[in-house]
């Protein structure tokens, strides 16, 4: 009789991080992706972005690369 044996299941990866600014030349045409943008506000949860969109709190993002949205700094300038 063969013995089965359960694994738990490896933990998804996954959901933005918070990215440091280091480095980022701030201009116009800046593009700041999520992590990023989790930064500026002080957001350590990605769906924290998501429920901003969708409260309309936080502008929509000013485009994507491959799957990643990002938006331009003047955008998220007051």
């Amino acid at each position: 009789m063969p013995i089965t044996i359960n694994r738990p299941a490896p933990p998804k990866k996954g959901g933005a991080k918070p990215k440091t600014l280091d480095g980022i030349i701030i201009n116009e045409h800046t593009r700041l992706r999520v992590g990023h943008v989790m930064t500026m506000l002080g957001i350590k949860n990605s769906m924290e972005i998501y429920r901003r969109l969708k409260a309309g709190t936080l502008p929509p993002p000013d485009g994507k690369m491959k799957n990643h949205s990002y938006w331009l700094i003047d955008t998220l300038r007051p």
